[in-house]
């Protein structure tokens, strides 16, 4: 028995030797990109983050807490989150004092006729991340552009700033009452 997250795996074998074959050459490859947060997030989390175009960021400083409407670009597989802002703000002299921020995306934007009962939340953890190489800071600036053409002048600005947060954390409230929670490594 393998204990795994709080989940229960059992193998057995009628010959030992493939039991130690299990254990000693595949179980590392199937264990180790679930033990090293490489498996997807749920789908559904995943869409809402790629099907919106605008979240809140949250920032803090001296115990201040600070909200800011931001326009963000996510990477292929939602683990990093992209936006844009001047050096000169509150916001950026936040993240600068304290890297921990969340975010709400949720899908007032994207929902169907009753989007009230239909609207999911998802409030998402991570850290702001500083500094990035000019070929990668690059290609988020393309990909923040073209999902949002409206930058191109921001962007022409010397002070324009990308933000990258690494998810640490995705709290996904579906409906009133749904809530599910899932750690990102």
């Amino acid at each position: 028995m393998i204990y795994l997250n709080n989940s229960t795996c059992m193998f057995t074998a009628k010959n030992p030797l493939n039991l130690l074959n299990t254990f000693v050459l595949q179980l590392p490859q199937i264990f180790y990109p679930i033990m090293k947060g490489a498996v997807d997030m749920r789908g559904d989390i995943k869409k809402l983050i790629q099907e919106n175009h605008v979240c809140v960021l949250a920032t803090v400083s001296e115990g201040e807490p600070h909200c800011s409407l931001m326009s963000y670009v996510a990477d292929e597989d939602c683990r990093e989150i992209y936006m844009a802002t001047h050096k000169d703000t509150k916001k950026y002299r936040n993240l600068a004092a304290n890297p921990s921020v969340s975010l709400l995306i949720d899908s007032r934007e994207t929902g169907g006729k009753d989007k009230k009962a239909e609207t999911k939340a998802l409030t998402v953890t991570g850290t702001f991340q500083d500094g990035m190489d000019e070929q990668r800071r690059m290609a988020v600036r393309k990909a923040l552009l073209d999902r949002h053409p409206g930058l191109n002048e921001f962007f022409a600005d010397p002070a324009a700033e990308i933000i990258v947060v690494k998810v640490k954390a995705l709290q996904l409230l579906d409906g009133i009452t749904d809530a599910y929670f899932e750690k990102v490594s």
